[in-house]
């Protein structure tokens, strides 16, 4: 299917300027065939339907020409053609519909004469029309059917005979003014997109004149610059072919020497190879469980973590450090790490520190935490060296038991030993009373029950001891 051509935004303004141009003629004409239709049917009509209808017709007419005189003063941009165009079909159609109306309003219902006379005028304002507004076919459509069809419709309604052909007549007018008036709307289309198409070809003419005069200075310039350069470059040519020569001598020197540099590289690699694979080794067989901290993760563990942990490599890497350690001991173990981060990778010095931490079946562990500022990924990081002493802090605890169990043990000897040299003091002293009184004495009984009492007491000093 071929595209649609594009529609010349210069041939709608152009339409509109002749539209507008020949609009002055056809607004007088208006004024006098609404004055002579009035005054030839002032007899036939009513007055008052005469005198309504003719100020109308010359009040859209001079609102019509107003409009025109103020286009022709106001420079008109190709975009505002539209606007101009629909306004001016807008007028005309008001303008169709008075002139109908006067095939129904000042219709000379008893006189044919008047009534034929009636039908030549419209049939008039019509013809003139399709000089004057078939520039814009839609203009004339608005102006002449509005303007015939009412009269039409009007001598079919009588219905007589000679009615009835006056009306075919005029109907068969209307749409033969309106095959021609659309023939001369393409012709004056077909004129001015020629005139469009040689004003553009003159004007394409003129811009490739222009461009091979531009194009022939511009040869005639690197012409001469060319042959400059040619000498020039004959010149050079001999310093050029001395500099290759000076140039490929420094350029083997180069490659001896980079050939030796990869040579001397290539061991450098070797060994720094050998001594990562030496510190690998190092710290995957380490005893403690070393790893790297960086924002609250563990960048890099060796299997020692995994193992004091019980967690995989992906699980330890996902988890915050802090969060193997517990809740009690969390805040302290974070001082530290930033103690640590900010004295910087130079201070080496650390210190160890105990902390409480948990396994990932749940059994607690007890964990001595060393931490090493250094730079991981160009990055300040924290070296943590995490040594396992539960079973060192068990023995602790053991031992810290039994020393209090036997500082107890010592406690108890002496209070019973104190505690028995005073019950026997008493005992002692409750024998020579017994002595000095007789067995009917009022005191006797208690005195034999203190005694009694002094034996239940060095029973419970014995089992002290």
């Amino acid at each position: 299917m071929n595209p649609k051509p594009t529609y010349d935004p210069r041939l709608l303004a152009e339409q509109v300027r002749l539209l507008y141009a020949q609009s002055y003629i056809a607004s007088m004409g208006v004024v006098i065939a609404s004055l002579v239709t009035g005054a030839m049917l002032w007899g036939s009509a009513p007055h008052s339907n005469l005198i309504l209808w003719m100020s109308a017709a010359i009040a859209i007419s001079m609102a019509r020409h107003g409009v025109t005189m103020y286009f022709h003063k106001k420079n008109t941009t190709e975009t505002e053609a539209a606007r101009w165009k629909n306004l001016f079909i807008l007028m005309l159609f008001i303008s169709g519909l008075v002139w109908g109306s006067s095939g129904i309003f000042i219709f000379p219902e008893a006189s044919l004469p008047h009534q034929v006379f009636l039908f030549l005028v419209l049939g008039g304002m019509v013809a003139g029309g399709i000089g004057t507004f078939s520039v814009v076919f839609g203009a004339f459509i608005a102006y002449a059917w509005p303007t015939l069809l009412p009269i039409v419709a009007k001598f079919f309604f009588i219905g007589d005979t000679i009615h009835s052909t006056i009306g075919f007549m005029l109907a068969v007018y209307l749409v033969a003014a309106s095959i021609i008036a659309y023939h001369l709307y393409l012709q004056t289309r077909t004129s001015l997109n020629l005139r469009f198409e040689n004003l553009d070809l003159i004007d394409r003419l003129e811009r490739e004149k222009q461009k091979t005069n531009a194009v022939n200075t511009t040869l005639s310039r690197e012409i001469s610059e060319r042959k400059r350069a040619e000498a020039a470059l004959q010149r050079h040519k001999s310093t050029l072919e001395s500099r290759v020569a000076k140039q490929t001598a420094a350029i083997q020197q180069a490659n001896r020497e980079l050939i030796k540099e990869i040579e001397e590289r290539k061991k450098a690699i070797e060994a720094l190879e050998a001594s990562e694979e030496k510190y690998r080794l190092l710290v995957e067989n380490a005893r403690e469980a070393v790893c790297i901290l960086q924002d609250e993760k563990i960048r890099f563990h060796n299997k020692r973590a995994e193992t004091l942990w019980g967690y995989t490599a992906n699980e330890l890497s996902a988890m915050p450090y802090l969060d193997h350690f517990h809740a009690d001991d969390r805040n302290g173990l974070a001082q530290r790490i930033d103690e640590a981060l900010s004295r910087g990778p130079r201070e080496t010095v650390h210190r160890s520190h105990d902390f409480k931490a948990f396994h990932k079946n749940g059994n607690p562990l007890w964990v001595r935490i060393s931490l090493v500022p250094v730079s991981w990924e160009n990055r300040p990081a924290v070296l943590c060296f995490a040594e396992d002493i539960t079973r060192q802090k068990q023995v602790e605890e053991q031992l810290l038991q039994s020393q209090k169990m036997e500082a107890i043990g010592g406690l108890a000897s002496g209070i019973a030993h104190d505690f028995n040299n005073i019950l026997s003091a008493i005992a002692g002293n409750i024998s020579l009373a017994l002595m000095k009184i007789e067995s009917d004495h009022p005191l006797y009984k208690r005195l034999k029950d203190i005694e009694s009492y002094i034996e239940s007491g060095t029973g419970l000093t014995q089992q002290l001891l």
